[in-house]
């Protein structure tokens, strides 16, 4: 981050330099331009990704994302998880960089 000389940057009424990584962590949700995941069942909301899910064996199935989502899908599951948690500020790292012409 750039240091900040007499003005001041908040998030909900929150000093940001003096905010802890933890509270912004809380407050902001990033999205970055190679998503990556962690190998576990997903519970994936609906995202239009339905039918790739489905077909690699349902919702419990562990999800190796990179080799079933394309770049760009893999930034719409962020996006939608970014939502759900309703952060007032979500940072998308190159965010039509990887789209691809089915996710445009």
């Amino acid at each position: 981050m750039l240091e900040i000389n007499n003005r001041t940057i908040t998030i909900d009424g929150i000093n940001l330099l003096r905010a802890t990584r933890n509270v912004l962590r809380e407050r902001l949700n990033t999205i970055p331009q190679e998503p990556i995941f962690i190998k576990s069942p997903r519970r994936p909301r609906k995202l239009g990704l339905w039918t790739l899910i489905s077909n690699t064996g349902g919702l419990d199935v562990h999800m190796e994302a990179e080799s079933l989502l394309s770049y760009g899908q893999r930034q719409i599951f962020c996006l939608a998880g970014a939502m759900l948690r309703q952060s007032k500020v979500v940072i998308i790292d190159q965010a039509t960089a990887n789209v691809d012409v089915g996710t445009e």
